[in-house]
């Protein structure tokens, strides 16, 4: 959020609903319910000039659970 911020994207104000305006960012939890961890996956997202939206996901993501959802379950 901090490298985000250098670029002039602000966070979002604490529970602000809707869609988010141009230039900002925040994090939202995916929780277990939705194939996070327990605690919580973390998911940050920010909005372009245009307000359009844009996730930033850790490398070691797969879509499945772990904090990073790096833990993926093969079918």
């Amino acid at each position: 959020m901090k490298a985000l911020e250098s670029y002039g994207i602000k966070p979002r104000e604490p529970g602000a609903r809707g869609r988010a305006g141009p230039l900002l960012s925040y994090v939202t939890m995916r929780m277990a319910d939705r194939g996070g961890s327990p605690d919580g996956t973390p998911k940050l997202y920010f909005t372009d000039p245009d307000g359009i939206l844009i996730q930033i996901k850790d490398l070691k993501y797969c879509g499945g659970s772990g904090k990073m959802g790096e833990v993926c379950v093969r079918g």
